[in-house]
């Protein structure tokens, strides 16, 4: 066997297990979805888990939190749309009245179009699916619970 091979194919593969493991330990960037009306502790909550140690869920929070500064439903469709596009995983709070939403619906769609990973948590079993997610392939989560959130986000991707 030549040994210069040897060396080259071992190097090769220390890249390629590098990468792997890389990209297995890279923090996720997810886009929240949610009704904020309604929904915003949650997706605080949300947040928290992933600034707090005690917690196994870590990530990099990419949608917006507040008001984006549009004056049209263009303009405010263009920085989703860049928000979703830049995201590893497309995170869907669900509640009572989120089906209602026409912004959340939009996002949907956008992470559907642009074949994001999508995970759907529910608060409850009860609150009513915006019909958007149905058929998508997305990951549901029942219960709005760290362990439940974080397995659903690690066996997705």
């Amino acid at each position: 066997m030549n040994p210069l091979w040897m060396i080259v194919g071992v190097g090769s593969l220390v890249v390629f297990v590098g990468k792997a493991i890389n990209s297995a330990f890279k923090k996720k960037k997810i886009f929240i979805s949610y009704y904020y009306g309604k929904d915003r502790a949650f997706k605080r909550l949300l947040n928290a888990w992933s600034k707090n140690e005690k917690f196994d869920i870590d990530f990099e929070d990419t949608s917006a939190d507040v008001s984006l500064d549009t004056s049209t439903d263009e303009e405010l469709e263009y920085e989703l749309t860049k928000r979703i596009k830049n995201s590893d995983i497309v995170l869907v709070l669900i509640g009572d009245h989120t089906h209602l939403r026409e912004w959340v619906k939009y996002e949907i769609k956008e992470a559907v179009r642009l074949q994001k990973t999508i995970v759907a948590v529910k608060h409850t079993k009860s609150s009513k699916s915006p019909t958007e997610l149905k058929g998508v392939g997305a990951h549901w989560v029942y219960g709005f619970r760290a362990k439940k959130v974080s397995d659903a986000i690690k066996n997705c991707v």
